[in-house]
């Protein structure tokens, strides 16, 4: 079978796909909330991941009666999460950089697509990268780094993998999205890209509809960059 070649750019999300952050993501949430003498349940979770913090805290202020609006809750739930994530450890899930290392082989361009604020971005990015044994710089790894603060809708909308597509100056069909939450496959696929759904114990393969492929993991979807999408597909049925 031969390469893909049709595809020009891969797409990675950032949070819960290159690196396990979302369990910092919710506990800034339940520290924020239990400052407030309220307990927020690990059953809440799967409900607030894949959405931007303000639409997050505007689900949570009339189910928990918050009395600040979540303008004002939202700068100090953001000092709880850098404050996190500068000081736990950031590792890249498993097969991130092998794929990310095909893809350069196949000399495909490599972008971020998150969800998340520039500023946690670029911490996560600059510690994932100093952790590397040859270290390296996420500036030039990356071709583009597209946040949440670039886009005034957020994922699900379509628009934060549009304004990817035009930076990198590419139609949105050459580009191959990976995304491990429901939300971002609907992003993707609205833009009208390819999208493979990382299935990780927040989300479930049925919540992927539209997706190219769900795949148990970053590593299987080495196949689908070497062209071998169909042999992907049988190993993922096994």
């Amino acid at each position: 079978m031969t390469t893909r070649t049709y595809f020009q750019a891969v797409l990675f999300d950032l949070d819960g796909l290159i690196v396990d952050t979302e369990p910092y993501q919710f506990r800034a949430f339940q520290t924020l909330l239990a400052r407030r003498g309220i307990n927020l349940p690990e059953s809440m979770m799967d409900s607030l991941l894949g959405y931007d913090e303000i639409t997050n805290l505007r689900q949570l202020k009339p189910k928990y009666n918050l009395s600040e609006e979540p303008e004002e809750l939202l700068k100090e739930r953001r000092q709880i999460y850098v404050e996190t994530i500068s000081q736990e450890p950031i590792h890249a899930m498993e097969g991130f950089w092998e794929v990310s290392e095909e893809a350069s082989r196949w000399g495909l361009t490599q972008a971020i697509v998150s969800s998340s604020p520039r500023q946690y971005v670029e911490i996560v990015l600059q510690r994932l990268f100093e952790g590397r044994p040859e270290g390296g710089d996420y500036r030039s790894h990356f071709a583009v780094i597209i946040c949440g603060e670039d886009v005034e809708r957020p994922k699900p909308a379509p628009d934060i993998y549009l304004l990817a597509a035009k930076k990198l100056g590419l139609a949105p069909e050459a580009c191959l999205v990976f995304e491990d939450s429901p939300t971002g496959v609907q992003a993707a696929v609205a833009a009208g890209m390819s999208c493979l759904a990382v299935v990780t114990r927040y989300a479930r393969p049925e919540d992927f509809s539209g997706a190219l492929a769900v795949l148990p993991s970053l590593r299987q979807s080495l196949l689908y960059l070497r062209g071998k999408g169909e042999e992907a597909s049988q190993q993922e049925s096994k």
